[in-house]
C-alpha cells in the first residue's frame, strides 16, 4: 500500500505492483494519477482526495492516450474538488475500466460525461456513495444505469447533496428521493442515507410509494423532531435501524399536555414500526439530552420491538443517568417495565 501527500516534484515512475493507493493531491498534479495507471493491473483499491481540482477521467486514460483497465480494483473513492463536465459527453464508448468494482464513492460532482464507471460491474457493485449533482442524475438516467439493468448485490447507498443551495447544479430533495427510488427498483438496497433538506424530506417521502425495501436509514441532519421520526417509521415499514439525531419533541398537539403525551402516543400510534429495533444517535448535545431521552421513551411506547439506543461513548453515562431519572417521573413511571431494555 502507498499512502502519501503529493509533492509536485515527486518521482513515482519506477513504482509498480502496488495493490492499494491512497493519496491527497494538493494541486492540479497528476503524479499519482500516472502511478495509478502504471499499477492498474495489480490495484485492488484506489482512493484519491483532491484539494486542488484535477481531471479524474485521466485515471482511465494514460498520458499517451491509451485506455486503462483495472481488472482487480474493488474499491474506488474520489473525494474533494474536481474538474467536472457541464453536460453529457460520451468520453469512452464501449470501455469497461472497472469490471470488478464493489465499492464506489464520488464525494464530488460526477466527473465523467457518460456511464463508463458503471459499465461491466452491475453484478459486483455492493456499495455506492454518490454526490447528487445535476450531472450525476442526468448521466445515470440517460444511460439507464439504474433503470435498464439490475444490480443484484447493491445493498448500501448514500446520496450526498447540498442542503441549502438549489441551483441548476444541485438536486432538490424530491429529485434525490426519486433517484433513490429508481435505484431501489433494480437493487437489493437495505441501507440508504444522505444529507437532506429537512423542509423537503417528509413531503418527498410521502409522495413516494414502495419504500418497503429500506431496512437501514442514515440521515445527517439535526433538525427532525419526534413526530417526524414517527412519520419516518410509518412510511418505512421494514426499517430496523435509524441513524439520526432528534433535538425536539415537536409542537404539542391541541388539547394534549406534555404529561399526556405517553397515553396519546399509545392510543394514536401503537403499534407502528414492528421491525424497528435500533436508534443510533450520531451525536448528542448536553443541552438537549433530556429531549432525546423523552423522544426515546415516547417512541418505545409506539414501537413494540424498539429495544436498543446507541449514543456517542462520551455521552453514554450521562444518557443512562437521565434515562433512569426520566423513567422515574410521573410522566413515564406507569410504563417503567417497557423501558427496562434500555438500562439493563
Amino acid at each position: 500500500m502507498l499512502l502519501a501527500r503529493v509533492k509536485p516534484d515527486l518521482e513515482l515512475g519506477g513504482i509498480t505492483n502496488l495493490v492499494h493507493i491512497k493519496c491527497v493531491i494538493d494541486k492540479p498534479e497528476l503524479s499519482f494519477i500516472k502511478l495509478a495507471c502504471q499499477n492498474a493491473t495489480t490495484l485492488e483499491s484506489l482512493v484519491i482526495i483532491s484539494c486542488g481540482g484535477i481531471d479524474v477521467t485521466s485515471i482511465i486514460q494514460d498520458q499517451v492516450g491509451e485506455l486503462v483497465t483495472y481488472p482487480h480494483l474493488h474499491t474506488l473513492e474520489l473525494s474533494g474538488d474536481s474538474n467536472y463536465y457541464d453536460g453529457l459527453c460520451p468520453l469512452f464508448p464501449g470501455v469497461v475500466p472497472f469490471p470488478s468494482l464493489r465499492r464506489l464513492k464520488f464525494a464530488y460532482e460526477y466527473s465523467f460525461g457518460d456511464d463508463v464507471v458503471f459499465r461491466g460491474n452491475v453484478a459486483t457493485l455492493e456499495s455506492l456513495h454518490l454526490y447528487l449533482g445535476r450531472m450525476a442524475i442526468d448521466v445515470l438516467r440517460v444511460y439507464g444505469v439504474f433503470t435498464a439493468v439490475s444490480h443484484p448485490k447493491l445493498c448500501s447507498v448514500k446520496l450526498w447533496y447540498e442542503m441549502a443551495c438549489v441551483t441548476k447544479m444541485f438536486a432538490t430533495n424530491a429529485e434525490a428521493m426519486q433517484f433513490a427510488m429508481e435505484i431501489g427498483r433494480t437493487a437489493l438496497i437495505r441501507d440508504i442515507g444522505g444529507y437532506p433538506n429537512c423542509d423537503e424530506l417528509m413531503p418527498s417521502l410521502f409522495q413516494l410509494n414502495g419504500l418497503d425495501y429500506i431496512q437501514v436509514l442514515s440521515l445527517d441532519t439535526p433538525y427532525l423532531d419526534l413526530w417526524e421520526v414517527v412519520a419516518l417509521i410509518w412510511v418505512l415499514p421494514m426499517m430496523s435501524d435509524l441513524y439520526l439525531m432528534a433535538f425536539s419533541l415537536g409542537p404539542l398537539l391541541d388539547g394534549v399536555t406534555l404529561d399526556e403525551l405517553p397515553a396519546f402516543v399509545i392510543s394514536t400510534y401503537t403499534p407502528i414500526g414492528k421491525r424497528f429495533r435500533y436508534w443510533h444517535f450520531k451525536d448528542s448535545i448536553m443541552g438537549v439530552l433530556n429531549v432525546e431521552v423523552k423522544c426515546v421513551l415516547l417512541l418505545a411506547l409506539a414501537c413494540p420491538n424498539f429495544t436498543f439506543v446507541s449514543t456517542p461513548p462520551t455521552m453514554r453515562k450521562e444518557f443512562i443517568k437521565q434515562l433512569k431519572a426520566e423513567i422515574d417521573t410521573d410522566m413515564f413511571k406507569p410504563y417503567a417495565s417497557r423501558f427496562q431494555c434500555f438500562i439493563s
